[in-house]
């Protein structure tokens, strides 16, 4: 009953189909087993629904927990329905094909849980429920309990809280179980189920079409509810791709945007790499990649362009248009890519020291802590976004000098707010504040940075990239190379050969060279 959310790499439909076959019969035998339990233990309806809303609230909570991280925990065709609908605009958003295979299986899982428990607590299996649930008032409260659940789950995902179902979705229940006449089913494939007991949960099967129809009623009712109540939290990752995304695990970064399955995978292959579990050495692996694939570039201000902090409309950028970016862009995508790997992610701001020494506007730079989920507790800074800097990502809880291919790297405490400055070779290049930060905290130097004509950026276009020899950088008009700790420098003649150099050397089609913002000199 929750969104599509888990590990990094999706299950196949196979193994997402039988968990939500398995999950949703549990469901059903915890509900009808509750209600059976209840009829032997007191005649008093007070304390069946007790029992009822005691045991379905645990069981659903729990099964949630379970379940999610390979199917999303929809456990019915109500909210695999709600997530095909609120999904269709997303890159990845659920097939009708997968839909339909959910639906059967909570069906079928259904079917079986009700039999299930019958069986468990003696009784023949297979008979028919007697109690007529058909009264307006009925369904006029299924309804209402149906677009309240619904409301929660797409509600809790759209303002940035979807870690919170579980519990939250068990407490709705036990909750509205008590306070709708009807019982709160709020779930066509356990009501199915419980037509299949005659016990206090049950349902007379000529009670299904209204119940089943209410409740469908009440998910369009808790769907349009959700898009006047909610608005997207502007978070790392600013705008989801849609309620019942996968998700990443451990974040400390409330919010943190995940890549559904079909972006994650063309991630990976734009920088040449394959799914791989958290570890050290594969968060290396990835850093290194990234910088020898995608160019840090500044391109989009003297295009004319428009630089977004939305985590979909980046990677249109630098994954369908394989061009790159600037910090914000780079390490938002970046850290968007290690969440749904399974990394624990959060975002840093930062100061970058000029040649002068001096240090620059607040949250000039966007850089990653980064550990690694069951390991040794490890913060690592890694940064795909900062141009000339460090191969590999840097130990922040280390402070002895860390050898890079880009030189020699220390984390020195710069005051008693806990912020650090990060020298190379010596000389200080960052200033690190340690409190975590949302993407959308970095939008005023993002635009400062490509308009001012103080900002850097804005006065040529850059576009530089890491490679197995060194690097290649275009300034403007001048190429420089680094092979080998050797240096060269040249000039394209003319601007066909300019764009020519975008192509051939960083993998960038341009239709025309960029005009430098804010020229100097």
């Amino acid at each position: 009953m929750t969104r599509r959310s888990g590990p990094a790499a999706p299950a196949a439909l196979g193994r997402r189909v039988f968990a939500e076959l398995l999950g949703t019969g549990a469901l059903v035998a915890v509900v009808v087993g509750s209600g059976i339990r209840a009829d032997g233990l007191s005649q008093d309806a007070g304390v069946g629904l007790l029992a009822d809303s005691l045991a379905s609230a645990i069981g659903l909570g729990l099964l949630i927990t379970l379940f999610g991280p390979v199917s999303g925990g929809h456990l019915s065709p109500v909210v695999t329905l709600c997530a095909w609908r609120a999904g269709r605009r997303s890159e990845a958003p659920l097939s009708g094909r997968e839909v339909a295979w959910y639906v059967l299986a909570q069906l079928a899982g259904a079917v079986g849980g009700g039999l299930l428990a019958e069986a468990v607590f003696g009784r023949t299996p297979g008979g028919w429920s007697t109690r007529i649930r058909s009264a307006d008032h009925l369904l006029l409260g299924e309804t209402v309990a149906t677009a309240g659940l619904v409301l929660l789950i797409v509600g809790l995902d759209r303002i940035g809280r979807a870690r919170l179902t579980p519990p939250a979705v068990a407490a709705y229940l036990a909750a509205a179980i008590w306070c709708t006449p009807s019982g709160s089913f709020a779930n066509p494939a356990a009501t199915v189920g419980r037509s299949l007991t005659d016990s206090f949960t049950g349902i007379a099967p000529a009670s299904l079409p209204g119940f089943i129809t209410a409740q469908l009623l009440g998910a369009s009712l808790g769907l349009a509810l959700t898009t006047l109540c909610t608005a997207r939290a502007p978070t790392c990752g600013p705008r989801t791709s849609g309620a019942w995304r996968p998700a990443g695990r451990g974040d400390q970064t409330e919010g943190m945007e995940t890549l559904p399955h079909k972006r994650l995978d063309a991630y990976l292959g734009r920088i040449g790499a394959d799914r791989s579990a958290p570890a050290d050495e594969a968060l290396r692996e990835l850093q290194t990649r990234h910088l020898r694939t995608v160019p840090f570039e500044n391109l989009s201000i003297h295009l004319g362009e428009d630089v977004s902090l939305d985590v979909p409309e980046i990677l249109r950028k630098l994954v369908d248009r394989r061009r790159g970016g600037f910090c914000f862009e780079l390490n938002g995508a970046f850290a968007a890519l290690l969440h749904t790997l399974g990394y624990e992610v959060e975002l840093l701001q930062a100061r970058v020291y000029d040649r002068e020494g001096r240090l620059g506007i607040p949250y000039d730079h966007l850089a990653l802590r980064v550990r690694v989920p069951g390991g040794d507790g490890r913060a690592w800074l890694a940064d795909v976004g900062f141009g000339d800097h460090s191969h590999h990502p840097l130990d922040l809880d280390g402070r002895d000098d860390q050898k890079d291919p880009a030189g020699v790297f220390r984390f020195v405490e710069s005051g008693a707010d806990g912020d650090l400055d990060l020298l190379r070779d010596g000389r200080p290049r960052l200033r690190l504040e340690p409190r975590p930060r949302a993407l959308s905290d970095f939008a005023a130097a993002s635009w400062w940075h490509r308009t001012s004509p103080e900002s850097r950026f804005t006065h040529a276009p850059v576009c530089s990239l890491l490679t197995a020899r060194g690097r290649v950088t275009l300034s403007g008009r001048r190429l420089v190379v680094t092979e080998d700790g050797e240096r060269t420098e040249s000039e394209p003649h003319d601007d066909r050969d300019l764009l020519a150099v975008y192509r051939d050397r960083f993998g960038v089609h341009l239709d025309r060279v960029p005009v430098a913002l804010h020229p100097r000199g």
